[in-house]
């Protein structure tokens, strides 16, 4: 990662992390901070705090750096720079399916790996109060692609605990559950 002089502090990042202890908080800041100048990934943060840290850090990874500004005869791409650019956009979406087919495999495996468990559910009532697993999942699918975290879950060495941990540390920390997830389903 190259180093940066600026970056942008989201205020969804702020909101996520305002009732967090304070050392939580600043530790966690300070990652970010480290990472999004300098390019250091943090170690030893608590559970939480690297939960946030790993969403985060794909948002700062995905932000493109500002570009420099050049002489206006530099913006204007040759030709062959216009075939080159067109012929790498049509490859981008080939290879951005197969991430997207090998992620929606893997989680809906793991996602009825979770939802046929008791013993997971309860888990998740214990730690998130996720009382109707399936309203959950859906919705926590959805937040991992926004998020840019696809690759984590398709990890085929993911165990069900890290799943269910990564899921309620993101409930508890960002909020993006609807409420839903939190009552009891009609016809348990």
């Amino acid at each position: 990662m190259m180093k940066r002089k600026t970056f942008t502090f989201r205020d969804s990042w702020f909101e996520a992390m305002r009732n967090l202890p304070d050392n939580t908080r600043l530790a966690l800041m300070d990652a970010i901070c480290s990472y999004a100048i300098e390019g250091k990934i943090p170690e030893n943060l608590e559970m939480t705090a690297q939960t946030a840290f790993i969403l985060i850090r794909a948002e700062i990874d995905n932000t493109p750096a500002p570009r420099k500004k050049t002489k206006p005869e530099e913006d204007k791409p040759s030709e062959s720079t216009e075939t080159d650019t067109a012929t790498e956009k049509n490859d981008i979406p080939a290879a951005a399916d197969t991430v997207s087919d090998s992620f929606d495999k893997a989680y809906d495996s793991m996602a009825d790996q979770i939802s046929n468990s008791r013993k997971w559910r309860n888990w998740l009532y214990e730690h998130a109060g996720i009382c109707n697993i399936m309203a959950a999942l859906p919705s926590f699918k959805n937040f991992i692609r926004e998020q840019n975290q696809t690759g984590r879950f398709t990890d085929p060495q993911l165990p069900e605990s890290e799943f269910c941990r990564l899921m309620s540390n993101a409930s508890n920390l960002c909020g993006f559950l609807p409420t839903e997830a939190f009552r009891h389903p009609q016809n348990e």
